[in-house]
């Protein structure tokens, strides 16, 4: 899968169609690069809403 994750971003944290937001991974590499990474963090939510918000992250990857 070639994705820009910060490309993805407004779409992915749009709050009517998906409101799932993310990290774009680029920016925990000391020299950039690695586009296609992201970094989640769903260490608050229950699991229901974690499988929902995963469901809605990946349409919207799909989508690319």
């Amino acid at each position: 899968l070639n994705l820009n994750s910060t490309a993805s971003i407004p779409e992915a944290v749009s709050w009517a169609a998906n409101n799932v937001a993310f990290v774009p991974g680029t920016h925990f590499y000391s020299n950039g690069g690695h586009q296609n990474t992201l970094r989640l963090n769903f260490s608050m939510c229950d699991i229901p809403t974690i499988e929902a918000g995963m469901e809605r992250l990946g349409k919207v990857i799909s989508s690319m």
